[in-house]
């Protein structure tokens, strides 16, 4: 296809369901996908749509045929993209499945660091 000529490998770890087990949450198992991705710099405009504490943090758009989810999606279980050697949690998904290139526009946000 045409547009995926833009696209390329992108990895993405997924956290399964957790539950509480001896009144203890437990994440759910990890399961590793690769996606094929269009990774754009966010543009001003859409950084203005996030939440205030993200607003700063280095973040991307991506657009792909995959669905990934945010915490609201996943049991407080985003999932996480792998650009450029650091993590980014997906923030915002944009449906766009009503035009001929039908695709997700997803917000992606890096991770903080561990300070320890």
């Amino acid at each position: 296809m045409l547009t995926d000529i833009f696209k390329r490998d992108v990895s993405v770890i997924r956290i399964g369901a957790g539950s509480y087990q001896n009144f203890v949450w437990v994440n759910g198992g990890e399961t590793n996908l690769t996606i094929r991705a269009n990774v754009q710099p966010t543009p001003a405009e859409i950084m203005l749509t996030l939440p205030e504490g993200y607003r700063t943090k280095d973040s991307f758009i991506l657009y792909t045929n995959t669905q990934l989810f945010t915490s609201e999606d996943n049991q407080n279980n985003p999932d996480v993209v792998l650009l450029y050697g650091k993590r980014f949690f997906v923030t915002k998904v944009e449906i766009w499945q009503n035009t001929i290139l039908a695709h997700y526009e997803i917000v992606v946000v890096k991770e903080e660091s561990d300070v320890n």
